[in-house]
This record gives structure tokens, C-alpha cells and sequence, in this order.
């Protein structure tokens, strides 16, 4: 059944639209060879995992509020190194910098991306809602050629709050000039996304690629991004 009466879609970034899996592996991978760090005994594999747990935990909490961007881009890649006991914070700051400048010029993007959001251009106002880091997020959507399907980028540091806090996505209707009926979510994250969008009375999309199950019961889901053209 093809949905009806929405003006706008709002789209998360990350994990949504842009590969970040493949993007931030990519990135990692180089770094680990520059560094040496397999010459200090550590396995790529094992060293991308434990980054991935940190990284989630740090924004994890970033969400919630309980640190800051600063406090978590200065931790994550030092507080990994210290899992391998290796106590080297000028490794890690370098990490960081060298991690924050070059993932968001990768290009890997979702499977069906361009499909999809070429379908809702003709459509739609499109918009982004995301807790990604407002330089970031811009140059990833500049990287990728994604920019110009967006009138409207709405960031946590914009809007002075995360998703799924129902702020963000009154900050994102009112710079669309969109009504919560004519407005529908589409990201991956069921806590920020679907979560967030159904306490600020906007309809969601799942974007469930892991088939995760939730007591949550969102307005729609696919599994592929490709999904939406028959839903909308």
C-alpha cells in the first residue's frame, strides 16, 4: 500500500545514505598500515572491532548528553589504544585527526542510495536529521554528490540537541515549513530515528537492514533502501 500525504522526507546520514561501515573501515585500515601498528603485535580485525564497541559506547553517551563532541573525539582512539596497552595519546590525537579529515571524503553509499533519492527529488523536500558533526556531515554530503538532493541539513549542533530528543525534529519541521503529517523519518537507528521521530509525532521508516527485532513498532520498514520507491 503506497503511503499518502507526506510533503517531506527526512533522511538520517550516516549508516542510512552513507556507507559508513565500508567508509570508516577503509580509513582505519590505512591508518593501522601508516602507524605500524602491526609491528606492536595487533591484528587489524580485532583492533576495528574494539574501536567499533568504544566508538558506539562514546556516542552512545553523546546522545544521552552525558559528554560532548570534544570529549568524545579526544577519548575514542585513545581509549582504544589503552585496550591494547599501548599509552600513547599522541598516537591516538592522531588517529582522530587523521580519521576526522579523511572519512568524510569517502564515497561508498548505501546500496539503492542514488536510486532512491533520484525517485523523491521529483517528489519531496528533501531534508537530513543527524547527530553527525555539522563540518562532517557537510563534506560527506559534498564528497558523495548527495548535497545538492538536500534543501535542508539539520544537525544536533544546530538544533542544540541529539535524536532522539523531540527538539531535533521540531528544529527540522520548522526550517521546512512541514506540518508533522506531511512529514515521514527514514533512518537506520531505531532509537534516534524511529524512536525520536515517533515522540515528536512524526511518522518513521525503518530502515532495518539487520532485521533487528524491537518492542517498538515503527510506521513502516524495509530492509533495502529500495523499498521506499514502492512505498512513497
Amino acid at each position: 500500500m503506497r503511503a499518502s500525504g507526506y510533503k517531506t522526507v527526512f533522511f538520517d546520514l550516516d549508516h542510512t545514505l552513507w556507507d559508513f561501515k565500508t567508509n570508516s573501515q577503509k580509513v582505519l585500515k590505512e591508518l593501522f598500515t601508516e602507524t605500524g601498528l602491526y609491528r606492536k603485535g595487533l591484528d587489524f580485525q580485532e583492533f576495528y572491532q574494539v574501536y567499533n564497541q568504544i566508538n558506539d559506547q562514546k556516542w552512545t553517551l553523546y546522545r544521552q548528553g552525558r559528554i560532548d563532541k570534544f570529549r568524545l573525539r579526544k577519548e575514542r582512539f585513545v581509549d582504544t589504544l589503552l585496550h591494547f596497552s599501548i599509552d600513547e595519546r599522541q598516537l591516538g590525537e592522531y588517529f582522530e585527526s587523521q580519521y576526522v579529515e579523511r572519512s568524510p571524503l569517502q564515497t561508498a553509499l548505501m546500496p539503492g542510495a542514488l536510486e532512491v533519492l533520484d525517485y523523491l527529488f521529483e517528489k519531496y523536500q528533501l531534508a537530513i536529521i543527524t547527530n553527525g558533526f555539522a563540518s562532517v556531515q557537510m563534506t560527506k554530503l559534498k564528497s558523495t554528490g548527495l548535497e545538492k538532493y538536500f534543501t535542508t541539513v539539520i544537525t544536533s549542533e544546530m538544533a542544540g540537541a541529539n535524536k532522539p530528543e523531540a527538539k531535533i525534529f521540531v528544529a527540522a519541521l520548522k526550517q521546512t515549513a512541514t506540518k508533522r503529517p506531511e512529514a515521514v523519518m527514514i533512518g537506520d537507528h531505531i532509537d534516534a530515528d524511529v524512536v525520536g521521530a515517533k515522540n515528536a509525532g512524526i511518522d518513521q521508516i525503518w530502515y532495518n537492514q539487520e532485521e533487528i527485532v524491537s518492542d517498538c513498532k515503527p510506521t513502516y520498514q524495509i530492509r533495502e533502501l529500495t523499498e521506499i520507491i514502492e512505498l512513497l
